[in-house]
């Protein structure tokens, strides 16, 4: 369904048609998936961030911490 929608250009009336839903339908979950994509693209491009008290080097969705001795 989202891929017709967004590759081929289709409305929501187009879309709701083929896949048998209302509009609204469509466009909860056309929104649900969005939010998600935008979340992950968020994760992966999140800014390092470096925590005073510790080494430790936040960035990319991975964490590294060395314990200062």
């Amino acid at each position: 369904m989202l891929e017709r929608r967004l590759q081929e250009g289709m409305t929501l009336e187009e879309s709701s048609k083929t896949q048998d839903l209302t509009r609204e339908r469509v466009r909860q979950v056309e929104s649900k998936f969005l939010q998600q994509v935008q979340r992950r693209l968020e994760y992966f491009t999140m800014p390092s961030v470096s925590m005073p008290d510790m080494d430790c080097v936040i960035g990319a969705g991975v964490e590294l911490i060395v314990q200062r001795t």
